[in-house]
């Protein structure tokens, strides 16, 4: 098989995830058709030998992700674990997190994992597809932890209750 084959076949496949709306897999399978432009004639395993025998660092393709304001993640994170379960306090940070022009996309999804993360010492990454996301994310694990909170302080009622 050529590569101008291989290119055939992963444009059936990329077809295939667009029309079931599997747009991230889509776009991969793009980024693999035009990574192999201009080796049409090429075998695969001519291809992959070749790409052996090449530093990895070329084969890396450039990152779109930009810095992220350690700072400003540090600020929020601190105040939305400052509020524990209080409503109000936690409706305070949450308001100053939206409302933060430092919280980018970026600040939001790395609030998102230390939040989720930090009480669990849990390394998970987290990765949402925009920062209303990742918000409505802090927002869903804020909400789990006072409910779990709320149950664990009405069992404690009913067992002191039970044995006293």
């Amino acid at each position: 098989m050529n590569i101008k084959e291989l290119q055939n076949a992963l444009r059936l496949l990329e077809a295939m995830y667009a029309s079931g709306g599997a747009r991230k897999q889509a776009e991969s399978v793009s980024t693999l058709i035009e990574a192999l432009e201009g080796h049409h004639e090429q075998s695969v395993e001519a291809f992959v030998e070749g790409a052996r025998h090449l530093n990895d660092d070329s084969l890396r393709i450039p990152s779109k992700a930009k810095a992220i304001n350690g700072e400003a993640v540090s600020r929020h994170v601190d105040s939305l674990f400052a509020a524990g379960v209080a409503r109000d306090r936690f409706d305070a940070a949450f308001v100053a997190l939206k409302s933060d022009p430092l919280a980018k996309i970026g600040e939001c999804v790395e609030v998102a994992n230390i939040y989720k993360n930090r009480p669990t010492n849990g390394t998970f990454k987290y990765k949402f597809e925009s920062r209303t996301k990742a918000l409505d994310f802090i927002f869903d694990t804020y909400l789990g932890r006072a409910q779990d909170e709320s149950k664990a302080g009405i069992i404690d009622k009913l067992a002191k209750w039970a044995t006293g």
